[in-house]
């Protein structure tokens, strides 16, 4: 038997884990378009996702009362993630679709920003230290600067 943990990410992306185990079992079941919308647990405790047509996960509704919701850009890329708590992390995406910043329910950004090749090149965290990273031509991470100004450099065959 499987037992299924599904999680969901930033991207509003929902990812299945899989264990092995003799004395459990988790079901699950998907829609007309092969997306997941129930997870019942072991202890009959059912999670719903309600989706938008194409797909995209508006709301989690789990077992406890509590749920999550998104919301997206034209893209379908995620703008907001209200977790259970009612706490609600936003996010500004650039003209290509990646994030620009990140803001959390008390206020604290995180800001990203890119190289022409679109590569991460710097992360400003809520303290206003900032990570920065390097690459070669072949799209490889070359340097890595830390906040504590430790440098960490990588090599490649």
């Amino acid at each position: 038997m499987i037992k299924l943990c599904c999680e969901s990410d930033l991207d509003g992306l929902i990812n299945i884990k899989g264990a092995a185990s003799t004395s459990s079992m988790s079901n699950c079941s998907c829609n007309e378009f092969d997306h997941l919308f129930t997870v019942t647990d072991a202890l009959n405790n059912t999670t719903t996702l309600e989706r938008k047509p194409d797909g995209e996960v508006l709301r989690i509704n789990h077992p406890d009362g509590t749920s999550e919701t998104f919301t997206y850009n034209e893209l379908g890329q995620v703008l907001t993630h209200t977790d259970g708590k009612g706490q609600t992390t936003q996010l500004l995406r650039n003209g290509r679709g990646l994030p620009k910043w990140r803001q959390d329910a008390k206020g604290q950004t995180i800001t990203y920003e890119y190289d022409k090749a679109i590569r991460l090149v710097a992360l400003t965290n809520e303290n206003d230290a900032t990570y920065r990273f390097a690459y070669d031509d072949a799209d490889r991470l070359i340097e890595e600067k830390r906040i504590d100004n430790l440098t960490r450099r990588f090599s490649y065959n």
